[in-house]
């Protein structure tokens, strides 16, 4: 829900979801197509955590290719490392957020990140799931909070899903759903 209501259109939730399509996986796959919203991670999923991230919890996340325009690392961490971030921007980002990080704060809990558990192709720990380039941001304004964000994390791949079936390493989730099932596992770096 946390992802519906962070949603920028602010679509009324209650109108469209009904308890049946959130049994059903792939229903509530096509419905977030349907809506224009990102299909796959956020039904693929059937357990989520919310936890406090560090700084260095973000350097281990690995973002969308096209972040880095050709270079080959996509973990935060390397990114920074080169110093691909110094002075990166977001193109077109959401007022709500952008303030508090450009001015050196940490992301309030009620902007909370997406991740998931990172398949091997991405080396990293985990992935933004978001795509409003707001973990990027965040590393590249270098924050000294000892809580830099919060997220919820998927955990517990639904077998049932089409979407991770055909997507993210050839499916890599349905091979290896037992090491993704348990919070402790995906927290402690399965």
């Amino acid at each position: 829900m946390h992802y519906l209501e962070s949603d920028r259109r602010h679509l009324p939730i209650q109108k469209f979801l009904s308890e049946s399509l959130l049994e059903d996986v792939n229903k509530l796959d096509r419905w977030l197509k349907k809506n224009r919203l990102k299909p796959g991670v956020i039904s693929g999923f059937r357990q989520w955590v919310y936890a406090q991230l560090s700084i260095a919890d973000l350097l281990q996340c690995s973002v969308v290719e096209r972040l880095s325009r050709g270079v080959q690392a996509r973990r935060l961490g390397d990114l920074l490392e080169m110093g691909f971030l110094d002075g990166w921007e977001p193109i077109s980002p959401n007022p709500r957020w952008h303030e508090v990080i450009r001015t050196g704060g940490a992301l309030p809990p009620a902007d909370a990140l997406i991740l998931r558990p990172a398949v091997p192709s991405e080396s990293a720990r985990y992935y933004v799931e978001d795509g409003s380039g707001r973990a990027a941001y965040l590393v590249s304004r270098r924050p000294t909070s000892e809580v830099v964000a919060y997220a919820y994390i998927g955990f517990d791949p639904d077998p049932n899903s089409e979407w991770l079936a055909r997507n993210l390493d050839q499916g890599y989730f349905h091979r290896a759903t037992g090491r993704y099932s348990r919070v402790a596992d995906v927290l402690n770096g399965a």
